[in-house]
């Protein structure tokens, strides 16, 4: 079984773990040699923390073991984007300008993380400052896809994409400002969830354009995105656009049912210059929405055609700022 435990969900090596049928120090050793043996090729990973992460998960082995469990993502491995700060730890934005920089405090999301159990394997490749969506990085190394080393893994959350897709870790976070967690995920045939602004705290996160950027996950699984969502959502005083929500609990309402949901399609604008391979699989996944139940309809929003300026003006002029 041990040949195949980096192929399961986080949902499934929680199941796992609880019971204490497997231990974080085996999943995370399994991960850090995956990582040893493809991460030379497949440039996902800026850097790794072999020995961090085998004391975490050391650690959380002892938490198990005297029924501490702290829920799905205790003893899980993961990975993190390089623009999402650790404490004493180098945060290099994918840049040279930034190798040297140490933040003095973890982001929120990594301090959820942390409160949750999880083990970080280290950071992950990035699209330099996160302006681009191929991870071609001049100064860490070109990030591939590991379902075709000669493609991109799309950006510009592309090595948090590759550790996922290539069994190196079992979730990752990313951000994304105009794609940068979904570009990847569709690259990499992963799940990126983009959720609502002000929904997971972004304090900690390096900007590219404040009053657009998100922090979501990266999972091989729908339910391993909600696991992973529930944990960093939530309020945070330490943002001042983060919603004064309580965390999600979205990992329990998976129940299939999609009745209630009204989804709609917009036939004018997404279409036009689809491959027709893409298209294909997009209707598939409308007919299997509405066999769950959802009820889907066309809708027309004109100004659609406006958003790539609209988004340009505010990305350009706030990236400038920061810059």
């Amino acid at each position: 079984m041990s040949k195949e435990l980096h192929r399961l969900s986080i949902a499934q090596v929680s199941k796992l773990l609880k019971k204490k049928e497997v231990s974080p120090v085996e999943l995370t050793k399994i991960c850090l040699d995956r990582i040893e043996e493809f991460n030379p090729t497949l440039n996902a990973f800026i850097t790794v923390y072999s020995k961090e992460a085998m004391k975490q998960a050391k650690k959380a082995e002892r938490e198990i073991s005297r029924d501490e469990y702290k829920g799905k993502l205790h003893g899980v491995p993961l990975a993190i984007k390089d623009n999402i700060y650790f404490a004493d730890r180098v945060t290099t934005m994918g840049s040279k300008i930034h190798k040297d920089f140490v933040s003095d405090f973890d982001a929120t999301t990594v301090v959820k993380l942390r409160e949750s159990g999880a083990i970080f394997l280290g950071k992950t490749n990035m699209h330099e400052y996160a302006l681009g969506a191929t991870t071609d990085n001049p100064h860490y190394g070109t990030c591939r896809n590991p379902w075709h080393l000669g493609k991109i893994p799309g950006g510009s959350s592309g090595g948090s994409a590759a550790a996922v897709s290539a069994f190196l870790a079992y979730g990752a976070l990313g951000t994304d400002t105009s794609g940068s967690i979904r570009v990847p995920a569709a690259a990499c045939g992963l799940v990126g969830l983009k959720a609502t602004y002000g929904r997971v705290s972004k304090h900690g996160c390096f900007p590219e354009a404040w009053s657009l950027d998100h922090i979501g996950p990266l999972t091989r699984t729908v339910e391993d995105a909600a696991i992973i969502f529930d944990a960093i959502s939530g309020g945070d005083k330490n943002d001042p656009t983060c919603l004064d929500l309580k965390p999600t609990k979205l990992a329990k309402k998976l129940d299939g049912d999609l009745s209630k949901l009204t989804i709609g399609i917009e036939e004018d604008f997404f279409f036009h210059f689809t491959d027709e391979d893409v298209e294909r699989q997009v209707r598939a996944t409308i007919s299997q929405l509405k066999k769950m139940g959802a009820k889907v309809k066309t809708v027309k929003i004109p100004s659609l055609k406006d958003a790539f300026w609209a988004l340009t003006i505010i990305d350009t002029s706030e990236t400038t700022a920061v810059h």
